[in-house]
């Protein structure tokens, strides 16, 4: 008797319990129609989908109230649904939370999910969803979370949502909207996140926003957004995020959002925004990010900046900001990012950067910054990206750089750096991109360069001295340089290079031209009489193109020692006069004898003093009183006066008059004048220019340049 008592209690158990599974039929089949209509047989999981009752078996993302009696939420996100989102869903009375995030959704959102009256959170995210927003989602009287963010909806924002007062998150980036921002949004009492950036949403900024006290996250950015920043907005206290970048906002910026003083991250870049940075933004005290960057911006960088000692991202680029780099900017011991490329600034680079151990992206390109390379940039061990170009540097790459082995990129092209490649760049075994164009970078590149991971067209060498002999090194920066050729365009010295022909006071130079032919310049020749030099500087050829040179005014039978350097002038790929290294040393002698009638030159000294020879008589008086003479200096005399041989005379620079010859007997005279620091006999002393002056006149009084009379005793 008692077993059996014990059978109908376990019956009658049972009996209850099936009785609490009963989910209603209208929310069994509303779960069927969304399986059917997003392919559910393909879902990643469907575990239990069909079978049975969804509570009592547990269908896959699918929660129940503790009694097994209504279904409460649904999860179904990162779950491979496909299709459309069926109107039947709206039969889930009791559902507060439904998120089908990240799938393959199509078509519209029905309005019918509007009838979810308990509804809390609606996340349909990152799916292809299209069409507008239903307006009849402002019926959600009790809806907290609104996400439909990666879509393709189109349409306005429906003012309605304005009406949803419990709602925290409205988040509608990345879609297709196009409108205004309603003011009515202004009205939501306990919004914290507003995020509608990157749609197409046009008109002002509503000022009403600056009621949302409680907002925490604006995120505006990447829409058509015009008119000014309100300044109501510097009124929301508990802002974190304020983002309206890549807009066409324009005016100033308000001084009021300097009042948001927990704000971390301000992003009002890419927008038109003139005047200055406010002061006021030095009253930040936990900000990390400031773009202000492609903007109008004008005068200097605020140095109440140097105040916020938590940033780490400090990007003021692309604007029209001048003055030099404040030094405030060094008490941000925690800045990693510091990017001011293309303004107007000037000055030094400042020494504090090189105490900010934390700089990983240093861009100060794009100015007027000037002087050298501080080397102690090199201490900077987490730095990857360092852009110095198109600025005004000189001196020499800091050998210190190499010791950056996680640099990625290094933009130096365009400033007016020399010198050779340091070695050391070849310990930089992550740089992927090296910029060197438009310097005056000269040498022999070595070789250790092959050691750093350059990518193909990421480099650009052109436009420097510089060259290899090794075709590993070679074939290396080819394949990195950008366009695939970076020796066609460097000054480099001539080759091949021969002295021949020499007469009493001259020898002819001939050498093979560079590749590099085009943009103006030309051959310098040097000589000396002594091998090694010092050399003095001759003439320079009338361009590149050019293939031999006669050396004049030197003396008989003397050894001269020669160089060639290229030069190239300004062009418009480079601002600088490039001059390659000397060539190598040839030499030749000139013959023994009479120098023999010199040509004519124009009556000026190398340095433009003029030197008159004037006739008086039987004889010619040189009048150089113009000319300046330094210390122990004298002029030396020397010429060819005809048959009688070649006349050799000094003279004290200080005299008027320098020196007065006989010729009487003679039928034509020349002279050529030097002058020296010791009044020695050597044309071309070092740190001297030799001076071919020829002047001519015949005992008759008849120029023997112009074949005219001489009436007054002067040949000019």
């Amino acid at each position: 008797m008692k077993r059996t008592i014990i059978l109908i209690l376990c019956a009658g158990m049972f009996f209850v319990s099936e009785c609490m599974a009963a989910v209603p039929t209208s929310e069994r089949d509303a779960l069927i129609a969304l399986y059917n209509s997003t392919d559910g047989d393909n879902w990643f999981y469907n575990t239990n989908w069909l079978v049975g009752d969804p509570c009592e078996n547990a269908w896959f993302g699918v929660t129940c109230d503790a009694a097994y009696t209504t279904i409460i939420e649904l999860f179904l996100g990162y779950n491979d649904l496909s299709g459309t989102i069926p109107s039947e869903l709206a039969d889930l009375s009791n559902l507060y939370y439904l998120d089908m995030e990240s799938n393959y959704l199509n078509g519209s959102i029905p309005s019918e999910l509007a009838d979810l009256l308990k509804l809390d959170f609606l996340n349909l995210s990152s799916n292809y969803l299209n069409g507008s927003i239903p307006s009849e989602l402002a019926n959600l009287s009790s809806l907290s979370h609104l996400y439909l963010a990666y879509n393709e909806l189109s349409g306005s924002i429906p003012t309605e949502l304005g009406n949803l007062l419990n709602l925290q998150e409205l988040i509608l980036s990345y879609n297709q909207l196009s409108g205004n921002i309603p003011a009515e949004l202004g009205s939501l009492p306990v919004l914290e996140r507003l995020i509608l950036d990157n749609n197409n949403l046009s008109g002002s900024i509503p000022s009403e926003l600056g009621n949302l006290s409680k907002l925490e996250y604006l995120e505006l950015s990447d829409n058509a957004l015009s008119g000014s920043i309100p300044s109501e907005i510097g009124s929301l206290s508990n802002l974190r995020r304020l983002d309206l970048g890549y807009n066409d906002l324009t005016g100033s910026i308000p001084d009021q959002i300097g009042d948001l003083l927990i704000l971390c991250f301000l992003y009002l870049d890419n927008n038109q925004l003139t005047s200055s940075i406010p002061s006021q933004f030095g009253n930040f005290l936990v900000l990390r990010h400031l773009y202000l960057n492609n903007n109008q911006l004008t005068g200097s960088i605020p140095h109440q900046l140097g105040d916020v000692s938590s940033l780490r991202w400090l990007n003021l680029s692309n604007n029209e900001l001048s003055g030099s780099i404040p030094s405030e900017l060094g008490n941000l011991s925690e800045l990693s990012r510091l990017q001011l490329q293309f303004n107007e600034l000037d000055g030094t680079i400042p020494d504090f950067i090189c105490d900010l151990s934390d700089m990983e992206i240093l861009q100060l390109g794009n100015n007027h910054l000037e002087g050298e390379i501080p080397s102690g940039i090199g201490s900077l061990v987490n730095l990857w990206t360092l852009s110095l170009n198109n600025n005004e540097l000189s001196g020499s790459i800091p050998s210190e750089l190499g010791n950056l082995t996680g640099l990625v990129y290094l933009y130096l092209q365009s400033n007016e750096l020399s010198g050779s490649i340091p070695s050391e760049l070849g310990n930089l075994p992550e740089l992927i991109a090296l910029g060197l164009k438009s310097n005056y970078f000269s040498g022999n590149i070595p070789i250790e360069i092959v050691n750093t991971n350059l990518w193909g067209d990421y480099s650009d060498l052109r436009w420097n001295a510089l060259y290899t002999e090794n075709d590993t090194l070679r074939i290396y920066l080819n394949n990195a340089q950008d366009g695939g050729d970076w020796e066609s365009t460097q000054t480099i010295a001539p080759t091949g290079i021969t002295a021949h022909s020499p007469s009493v006071s001259s020898i002819t130079l001939d050498w093979t031209p560079i590749v590099y032919t085009a943009d103006k310049g030309g051959y310098e020749v040097y000589y000396s009489d002594i091998p090694g030099g010092p050399y003095s500087y001759f003439g320079i050829t009338a361009d590149k193109l050019a293939s031999t040179m006669t050396v004049t005014g030197l003396m008989p039978s003397t050894c001269y020692y020669f160089i060639i350097r290229t030069v190239t002038y300004p062009h418009l790929n480079n601002v600088n006069t490039v001059t390659s290294e000397a060539s190598i040393e040839v030499s030749e002698c000139t013959i023994a004898g009479s120098l023999g009638p010199p040509p004519v030159g124009d009556g000026h000294t190398a340095e433009g003093l003029p030197l008159l020879l004037n006739k008086s008589g039987d004889y010619i008086i040189f009048d150089y009183d113009e000319i300046t003479c330094y210390g122990d200096e004298a002029v030396l005399l020397y010429g060819d006066i005809g048959s009688y041989g070649m006349y050799t005379g000094s003279a004290d620079c200080n005299l008027e008059v320098a020196e007065i010859v006989d010729t009487s007997s003679l039928e034509n005279v020349w002279f050529n004048v030097l002058w020296t620091s010791d009044g020695g006999s050597t044309a071309g002393h070092p740190g001297y220019e030799s001076a071919a002056v020829m002047r001519a006149i015949d005992p008759t009084g008849f120029c023997a340049i112009t074949g005219e009379n001489v009436s007054d005793g002067v040949c000019d």
